[in-house]
């Protein structure tokens, strides 16, 4: 199967980057990190979404939970953002998704 890499002339609308060659692709429902895509469930998908909407911002667990079109508990949520921080975290950079405990997450760009 071949991968398809991003270019700069590429219409890039409803990609956010997280990091260098790493981003979000919501159009296809992908984490892409050095050209290896990562495919997102749907819930993990609209909490991506519901994060980047608010990048650098705390987005609280109920905010999220009502963001995402399936009804979710808040374990589940805790479930699904464990799930995300293993697919778009790279070892080797700092942390894109921060927990704020008692609070929520924050998305940030690097």
């Amino acid at each position: 199967m071949k991968t398809r890499r991003l270019t700069i002339r590429e219409n890039i609308n409803n990609v956010t980057f997280l990091r260098d060659h790493c981003y979000v692709d919501f159009d296809r429902a992908i984490f892409v990190n050095h050209d290896l895509p990562c495919a997102l469930s749907r819930i993990e998908t609209s909490l991506l979404t519901c994060l980047v909407s608010k990048l650098g911002h705390i987005v609280t667990y109920d905010e999220l939970i009502i963001f995402v079109t399936e009804p979710i508990t808040p374990n589940e949520l805790h479930v699904h953002m464990s799930r995300i921080r293993k697919k778009i975290e790279d070892k080797s950079t700092s942390n894109n998704l921060i927990s704020v405990r008692g609070v929520g997450y924050i998305l940030i760009s690097t």
